[in-house]
Order: structure tokens, then C-alpha cells, then sequence
């Protein structure tokens, strides 16, 4: 899928984040305020090996869209797995790098899981549900995460 902007929000004093995800056959990298319902920028590609040579100019790239430079980010959040041990690592070095290295004292950085961000994306689409991930031996790794609101099927 090619980079998407969307126009900045109204709402001013909003956190600024970089969000992004290797631990999939997709690289998601996404550019946003917290709360907000859509990212301001963000991109989706192929992940593996790309991934490690991609990472880091579309994630500089989608900041210089929205006038944003590493060092005005609040967070980094990343996917943290379960996934392919390749990418979690390419994320990890990445996020660690860019947090470290922006500014003085560092940028706070929070690990999510993917099954926790997959179940997400789809409840805040559609409904509540399970989330699963295929694997690279025959099984799948699955997920039933809980929201306020909401009681677990038993």
C-alpha cells in the first residue's frame, strides 16, 4: 500500500507518536496523536527483509510529512510480538536507536503486543473479538483480549 496522509488534527496539545510493527509479513510504520481515531501519516509494505533496509527511512519520512521531527515525539510504540524473530529485532534496534539518540534523556518507548494492537484495529473497526497470527510451523498464535465493558465468553 502506498504512504497515506491525513490532515492534522484540530486538537492542539495532543502527544505525538510513532507507531510501528516488523514482527509480521507487513511493515506497518504509522504517525499520529494519542486519541486520535486515524493516524495523521502512515505507511504499509512488505516486511522480512525488507523490512531492516526500509524501517528507518519511511518511519524519518512520514515524520518530515507532518512537520515533525524525531526529537518532537513523545513515545515510540512498537509491536512486540509474537512474530518473526527477524523483524522483532529489526524494531527493537530501530526503536532503540531512535529513542536514544533524538534528544537528551531519551524518548520514553512502549512495547505492544501485535495480537493486542491486530484485536484493536478490529474492534475499533468492527466489534470485539479474537485476534490470531499465522506462524511459520502449522499453528496459530491467538489472542482474546479483554476490554472494559466487555465480559470474557466463558
Amino acid at each position: 500500500m502506498p504512504d497515506t496522509a491525513a490532515p492534522l488534527p484540530p486538537h492542539p496539545g495532543l502527544h505525538r507518536w510513532l507507531a510501528l510493527d516488523t514482527s509480521t509479513t507487513t511493515l506497518s510504520v504509522a504517525v499520529g496523536a494519542a486519541g486520535a481515531p486515524e493516524p495523521l501519516a502512515w505507511h504499509e509494505g512488505e516486511a522480512g527483509a525488507q523490512a531492516s533496509r526500509t524501517l528507518l527511512p519511511v518511519a524519518l519520512g512520514l515524520l518530515e510529512r507532518v512537520g515533525w521531527s524525531v526529537a518532537d515525539l513523545d513515545g515510540i510504540v512498537f509491536g512486540c510480538g509474537p512474530g518473526s524473530f527477524t523483524g522483532l529485532r529489526t524494531a527493537c534496534a530501530v526503536v532503540q536507536g531512535l529513542a536514544v539518540a533524538a534528544r537528551p534523556g531519551g524518548i520514553p518507548v512502549l512495547p505492544l503486543p501485535t495480537l493486542l494492537a491486530v484485536a484493536e484495529a478490529a474492534r475499533a473497526h468492527h466489534a470485539p473479538g479474537a485476534a490470531a497470527l499465522p506462524t511459520t510451523r502449522p499453528a496459530l498464535v491467538s489472542s482474546v483480549p479483554g476490554w472494559p465493558g466487555r465480559v470474557p465468553a466463558t
